[in-house]
This record gives C-alpha cells, structure tokens and sequence, in this order.
C-alpha cells in the first residue's frame, strides 16, 4: 500500500475496521483475509458487494511483490499476459499447464493495450507459474524484451514474474484507472539513479561474530589486509562491498 501511495499519490488506503466475517464498517470495501486459499483477487469493484475479499494465505502470499500483484486486481489491472496482444511478445504452453489452472492463462479481449507490452510488469506471470513438475509455461519472443532491449546478450537481465514492486507502466496504468476519479491524479516516476542501502539482519546493522561491520570490511580491504570485502559476507550486506539493497525511488 505505501509503495502504491508512493508510486500514484492519489491511490490512498484506508483501514475502516470490519464489523463481522467479511463485512467492513464502511462499504464499499475490500476485506483483506488469510485463508489457506492461495493467493487472489477479484478484478477491480464489484457493486453487487458491500466487502468484496482479497486473499493473502499466510505463509505463501505475504511476500511484498505478491500483495502488490493481487491489490492491482483489486484496483482493476488484469494479468499482462493476459492482453489480447500478448501473443506478438510471449509464446503460452498450454501444454505444460497445471490441469484446472488453465483459466489463469485465458486472454482477455479487453485487456489494456493503452501502453507498450511490459515484461516487467508486476501484473505479469514468470517463466514457470502453474507449469507441470517445474515446467516453464511462458516463453519469451524477442519483440517481448524490445521494450527494453534489442540486444540479444542483454535478455538475461529481464525476468518476467517481477514481484519486487510497480513498474513504471504499471503505475501509468493505474493513473489511466483513476485519473476520471481524481482528474489531479499523476504518477512519479522511477528514477534512473539506484540507491543502495547496507541489508540489516534482525532489523540491526550486520556484524560478523568478532562485532565487525560493513565500514570494518572496507577499511581491511583498503589497507590490503584482504583483497576483496565483496568476497565475504560483506559481499552481501554492504554497498561499499557491491552488496546491499539497490532501493526503487520513485520520484
């Protein structure tokens, strides 16, 4: 919710309460629950509900990627794949689907076309979602990378199935949504400047067991006690070790 809030301002949360299962003190409303029924949601409001609900299974669905893939439902965004278009940038293998879970790949012929085909859409399923025994059920083409690269040594670095947060058409999307609710509504943009931050561990600064931190590993590397901090733990937590977190600021 406050990477929605940070990406489109004026997409803002409200907690009204709940009065009973499934019904909120305010209508209308989405009823967040955890019940041991995977992850989902309907495709934006349904009037015919007072509280319609959004499905959070805990653990398995409480990953920050995934809560931002299925509140997208809620706002209205479908799947990416499934775009009427989508088969002039990915190639479905129906064939290698989970049986029953078919529907998930079915495309819609209203879905959004408004903007460019985006891999990296958190909207998007991976390689190998539903697939059979780990089996990829999307391909790929190349007019699907086009969008951020024609150079076919670069494919590696776009992964479909991001679930670390809104791209950058994801949230023009949701402008495009709302935009007649709120005719202010405007969204930031990604800034091509990545910041890093030092990973904590428990919520506290990283040390090794001699009470060592990230500063510590920098300084022995450039005294020349050791060659490289990024071949320690280090390496993992710390910037000045090409560790860390790169942090996606919308600005």
């Amino acid at each position: 919710m406050e990477q929605y809030k940070k990406a489109v301002p004026c997409i803002q949360w409200k907690d009204v309460g709940y009065k009973s299962k499934q019904l909120c003190n305010e209508s209308p409303a989405a009823f967040i629950q955890s019940l041991d029924s995977g992850c989902w949601s309907y495709v934006g409001m349904l009037k015919t509900w007072a509280a319609q609900p959004v499905n959070l299974q805990s653990p398995g669905c409480d990953q920050i990627g995934t809560v931002i893939h299925e509140l997208g439902h809620t706002l209205g965004m479908g799947h990416e794949q499934s775009r009427p278009d989508r088969d002039s940038y990915v190639d479905v293998h129906m064939d290698k689907v989970e049986p029953g879970k078919e529907i998930n790949f079915d495309i819609h012929p209203n879905g959004d076309v408004a903007r460019p085909y985006d891999i990296l859409s958190v909207m998007h399923y991976g390689l190998k979602f539903f697939g059979v025994n780990g089996a990829e059920t999307i391909t790929i083409k190349t007019q699907g990378y086009s969008l951020y690269t024609k150079d076919s040594s670069q494919y590696s670095k776009f992964t479909i199935g991001n679930r670390i947060g809104l791209s950058q058409f994801d949230a023009d999307q949701v402008v495009d949504l709302y935009k007649s609710e709120v005719s202010t509504c405007y969204d930031r943009k990604i800034t091509t400047e990545v910041a890093c931050v030092d990973r904590t561990r428990n919520g506290a600064p990283w040390t090794d067991e001699y009470s060592q931190g990230c500063a510590a590993y920098k300084s022995f590397e450039t005294k020349g006690i050791i060659t490289d901090c990024a071949l320690y733990a280090s390496g993992i937590y710390c910037c000045a070790c090409k560790g860390g977190w790169r942090l996606q600021t919308w600005v």
